[in-house]
């Protein structure tokens, strides 16, 4: 998921700055600034997987001289969403912009893969604690010579306090798990071929490998999953309602979603905020003509 995925880069960049291992343009940024510091990597760690990046934000790129060449016509007025962003003046900025930020600090892996899933440090920790905690139970008992009945049961019940408690650590972690995720989500994510589709209103649960209808399959992403509907009520959106959805325009009608990404039916298209003028124009405006056809 996006989110995971811009965690892990803010993190990471947090981390840098805290070690000095970043350029004073980048601890103390500046429109100029930024723009030099591009200048400067894109001629010493020019790579072919970053096209999409540097097209997203500097516009028609094809190689190292195009690139170049893009970022030195560039407006540096275009890099303040981002140096807002980094100082907390924002809460949010446009996906480029984290790709943007990746790029400068080198971050890996990028850019952002749907599907992949993005874990941190912390979660990489829990997990082989996790594992950790479950090796004893693996262990095999060694085969003593006879005599020794009364030490091997002493060895038994010595191993099995700490093995009854890992277990119910385990069988705990699991019911926690279990509680905080739905259970038509967790019986499918459990399934490592899990993926999904879109119906036309919400994404819903199929197994890899079949497609229904023309719907396109992706790999399962349960934020979408639950999250990612299609509002198809204009009437239930109002003013209040600008900033918390995302649309994108097609055949002069706004698709409404509620949370934001990429069309599910052209995922080569981001969805925008919903601001209040679109709002206004193409939903209020349309409903006013509605009720009053005369005018």
């Amino acid at each position: 998921m996006f989110p995971d995925y811009r965690n892990l880069i803010l993190e990471d960049f947090r981390k840098k700055s805290e070690q000095q291992l970043l350029p004073n343009s980048l601890l103390l940024p500046s429109p100029a600034k930024l723009r030099e510091e591009c200048l400067k990597i894109c001629e010493e760690r020019y790579q072919p997987r970053d096209l999409k990046t540097l097209r997203d934000f500097f516009g028609v790129v094809d190689g190292k001289d195009s690139c170049l060449k893009a970022i030195s016509r560039f407006e540096i007025d275009k890099f303040k969403p981002l140096i807002n962003y980094l100082k907390g003046e924002t809460e949010d900025t446009n996906e480029k912009n984290i790709e943007l930020l990746a790029w400068l600090i080198d971050f890996q892996p990028r850019p952002y893969e749907l599907g992949r899933k993005y874990i941190g440090e912390k979660e990489a920790i829990e997990g082989l604690e996790l594992a950790a905690a479950v090796q004893p139970l693996a262990k095999t008992p060694q085969i003593e010579p006879r005599g020794f009945e009364q030490r091997k049961n002493q060895r038994f019940f010595k191993w099995l306090v700490p093995g009854a408690l890992a277990i119910l650590a385990v069988t705990g972690f699991s019911i926690m798990k279990f509680r905080k995720t739905p259970p038509t989500v967790q019986s499918f994510a459990d399934l490592p071929s899990s993926c999904m589709y879109w119906t036309g209103e919400l994404y819903k649960v199929v197994p890899c490998g079949t497609r229904p209808g023309s719907a396109i399959v992706l790999p399962l992403d349960t934020f979408l999953l639950r999250n990612f509907k299609k509002v198809t009520q204009p009437d239930t959106i109002s003013l209040r309602s600008a900033g918390k959805l995302w649309y994108i325009k097609r055949n002069n009608n706004l698709d409404v979603f509620t949370v934001k990404g990429n069309h599910p039916e052209e995922l080569h298209r981001q969805l925008k905020p919903l601001s209040a003028y679109m709002i206004k124009k193409h939903i209020l405006g349309k409903q006013k003509i509605r009720q009053n056809p005369e005018n």
